[in-house]
């Protein structure tokens, strides 16, 4: 008797396993929903409200000692004329200072010229509308070198958010354009995500000047900046 029933129990396990795999392969895969994905960006022009400016005072003497007197001395002056101007030791950097002496070759032989001296700075002028007296001040105090002319806009967070809103905006515009185009409608937005974003780009505006003489036209034209943010966006798609 009780082998006969283990013989039982064990028929019963076999269909009980086949009817459970059964429910399982009976089961319907869940619906992938759909979507689309768009790219789109955001652009924001602000006006250039900087200028930043790179002299140099370059100073030649036979005597090294001479040469490097002379040109702290002008440089000196400079920094004073550009205090006079409301420009702060903050917005004043020293870029380069270097000290070499010419050289030249006669008949194989070498020779030795006068010593130069040279002292480069930037200087970030918060209003650049007062770029060209800002230059004038300097060169008539002794810088005898203009290598940049740059116009920027002032770092701002509210223009950088402006642009985000405007991509999610347009974003939102091509993807309701191509769901209606396809005969569906844009449902709720699944994911959004930021591709590239640029800040403040400077414009160089020294040939210009230099065409211009440097003249207050050429001077009082500083231009404007664009901030750009790309984004992509996935909205799911409804019947």
């Amino acid at each position: 008797m009780k082998k006969t029933t283990i013989l039982k129990t064990a028929g019963i396990i076999p269909a009980a396993l086949f009817l459970l795999s059964s429910c399982v392969l009976k089961q319907e895969e869940p619906k992938q929903p759909r979507t689309i994905t768009v790219n789109a960006t955001g652009k924001v022009t602000v006006p250039n409200d900087r200028a930043i400016i790179t002299f140099s005072v370059i100073s030649r003497n036979a005597d090294v000692i001479r040469a490097v007197d002379e040109n702290s001395r002008k440089m000196t002056s400079v920094q004073e004329a550009l205090a006079e101007k409301s420009i702060s030791k903050e917005d004043i950097s020293t870029d380069a200072y270097s000290i070499r002496q010419d050289s030249s070759y006669s008949n194989g032989r070498l020779i030795l010229g006068q010593f130069e001296v040279s002292n480069r700075i930037t200087v970030t002028v918060k209003d650049a509308l007062k770029a060209g007296e800002i230059i004038d001040a300097a060169v008539k105090h002794g810088a005898n070198s203009l290598s940049s002319l740059e116009y920027t806009a002032s770092p701002s967070q509210d223009s950088t958010k402006q642009a985000r809103i405007l991509a999610v905006k347009n974003a939102e515009s091509v993807a309701n354009t191509m769901a209606t185009a396809a005969g569906a409608k844009l449902g709720e937005v699944i994911t959004i995500n930021e591709l590239w974003s640029s800040g403040v780009q400077r414009y160089s505006a020294l040939e210009e000047a230099k065409a211009d003489g440097f003249t207050s036209s050429a001077l009082s034209s500083p231009g404007s900046s664009a901030i750009t943010v790309q984004i992509q966006a996935t909205y799911a798609l409804e019947q």
